[in-house]
């Protein structure tokens, strides 16, 4: 799947995007969602990094800095979600096109919070 061309012409279809990191984080995401403080720890503007690219999540994992049994995190969110959490001023979300990746700002994340389904975790 393109994300790109998911975003073109959003129908309310859902998006399943992929986040690396340690399984403790992944089981945290997964039941409290997404959580500034926490986020910062490891980046710098406490940014959330998803991708649709299973295999660049996997590698997240594997090298992730909170060490731990590698895990990923998996979600969906509506294209629809996505295109306003994109286009809205300030961004809330910004894509990464050549990653494949979305970078959620933490002005997002209430909005993130609330819109994921079919939440995840799978050890690696």
């Amino acid at each position: 799947m393109d994300i790109v061309a998911s975003l073109a012409n959003p129908s309310g279809a859902s998006i399943r995007l992929h986040h690396g990191t340690d399984k403790t984080s992944a089981t945290d995401i997964a039941t409290k969602g997404v959580d500034r403080l926490k986020a910062s720890v490891y980046g710098a503007a406490g940014e959330f990094w998803a991708t649709i690219d299973m295999s660049a999540a996997e590698i997240f994992a594997q090298v992730n800095p909170a060490s731990g049994t590698p895990a990923i995190f998996s979600f969906e969110l509506l294209d629809t979600v996505l295109k306003m959490m994109l286009s809205s001023s300030p961004p809330q979300a910004q894509l990464h096109v050549q990653l494949q990746a979305i970078e959620f700002r933490p002005n997002s994340f209430q909005k993130l919070n609330s819109s994921m389904t079919g939440r995840e975790v799978r050890s690696l």
